[in-house]
C-alpha cells in the first residue's frame, strides 16, 4: 500500500506562487514469506554416542602402525564393537564442548515451537535417519520506500530540481533447527538516491544541465547470539569472539549445520557530478 501527495508550495513569507511545486510518495510492502523444509538432525542415540546400524567406529586410542608387503605404513585401530560389544563411543571419550554443543539440536521433548519430528523418516545406506525433522517459520521482508521531489523556477529560464528516494528493508532470519538467538540473524538493508539538478535555458538554442547525484547502500547484518557468553557456556576455552563458534564438519556430515549468522556491515557511497550542454540547430542536437 502507499500514497502520493503533490501541489504548489506556498509560504507566507516568500512569494512562490507558480514557482515551486512538490511531490511526495510513500510505498510499503509486507512480504511475509515462509521458510519450510525437512532437516536431518541427530537422534538422541547418536548424540549419546551410539552409532548402531551405521558405519563401524574405531577407537583412536588403540592405534598402532603396521606395514604392508612393500614396507608402506598404515594405521590399525580396534573397533568399539570388538572392545565393548557395541558400535558406540564410550561416554568418557565424548568431548565436553561437543556434548554441550549438542543441546542446540532438537529432541522429541525439547525443540523449536515451529518444528516437529517426522514419524516416517527413512534411513539411508549409511545407516543415518534422514529428513527426520520438519520446520516452518515466517521470513518477513517488510519494505518501506519514500520519494520526494521539489521543482523551483528560479527564473522563467532557470529551474532547480531536487529529488530523493529512500528505501529500507528489514531482513530478520530464524534458524531451521535451533531456537533464537542461536544461528539467528538480524538484518537491515538501506539505500538512498538523491540528486540536485539545475537546468538553464541560456538561449533558444543552448541549454545547460548541471547535476550532482548521490547514492548510498547501507547493509547491516548481525548475529543475534553475539555478546551473550555462548563460548563460556559451552566450555570453549580458546574463543576469540564472544559468539557461537563456527563448527566445520567434515567427511559428508549428514546433519543440519548450526553456525553463527553473519555479523557484518557494508557501506557504499557514490557522488556523481555531471554537466551537459545541449546545442540545438534545426533538426540536430549536439551534447557535450
Amino acid at each position: 500500500f502507499g500514497g502520493t501527495i503533490s501541489g504548489p508550495v506556498k509560504l507566507p513569507f516568500w512569494n512562490l506562487q507558480k514557482k515551486a511545486f512538490f511531490f511526495f510518495g510513500y510505498d510499503q510492502i509486507h512480504d511475509n514469506a515462509v521458510n519450510a523444509g525437512f532437516q536431518t538432525v541427530p537422534t538422541q542415540a547418536i548424540m549419546s554416542g551410539n552409532f548402531a546400524g551405521g558405519y563401524t567406529l574405531y577407537d583412536p586410542t588403540t592405534q598402532t602402525i603396521a606395514y604392508d608387503s612393500k614396507g608402506n605404513p598404515y594405521p590399525v585401530r580396534q573397533s568399539f564393537i570388538s572392545e565393548y560389544g557395541s558400535n558406540a563411543i564410550p561416554t568418557s571419550m565424548i568431548d565436553n564442548v561437543s556434548n554441550a554443543f549438542q543441546q542446540y539440536y532438537p529432541t522429541p521433548t525439547n525443540h523449536i515451537p515451529y518444528g516437529h519430528f517426522v514419524a516416517d523418516a527413512t534411513t539411508n545406506g549409511a545407516g543415518v535417519l534422514t529428513d527426520n525433522f520438519y520446520s516452518e517459520f515466517p521470513v518477513p521482508r517488510p519494505w518501506k520506500r519514500y520519494f520526494g521531489r521539489l521543482d523551483y523556477d528560479i527564473t522563467p529560464h532557470n529551474r532547480l530540481t531536487i529529488s530523493d528516494t529512500q528505501g529500507d528493508n528489514l531482513q530478520p532470519s530464524d534458524n531451521a533447527v535451533s531456537e533464537c538467538p542461536i544461528g539467528c540473524q538480524s538484518g537491515d538493508v538501506d539505500n538512498n538516491n538523491a540528486q540536485v539538478s539545475d537546468v538553464w535555458n541560456i538561449s533558444q538554442n543552448v541549454v545547460n544541465e548541471a547535476r550532482m547525484g548521490y547514492t548510498d547502500q547501507l547493509n547491516f547484518f548481525g548475529d543475534e547470539g553475539l555478546g551473550l557468553g555462548i563460548p563460556a557456556k559451552l566450555g570453549w576455552q580458546f574463543s576469540k569472539a564472544n559468539q557461537l563458534p563456527s563448527v566445520q564438519f567434515q567427511r559428508n556430515y549428514p546433519y543440519a549445520w548450526i553456525n553463527p549468522s553473519a555479523n557484518a556491515e557494508y557501506k557504499e557511497f557514490v557522488f556523481d557530478p555531471s554537466d551537459v550542454v545541449t546545442m540545438i540547430k534545426g533538426k540536430h542536437l549536439l551534447h557535450f
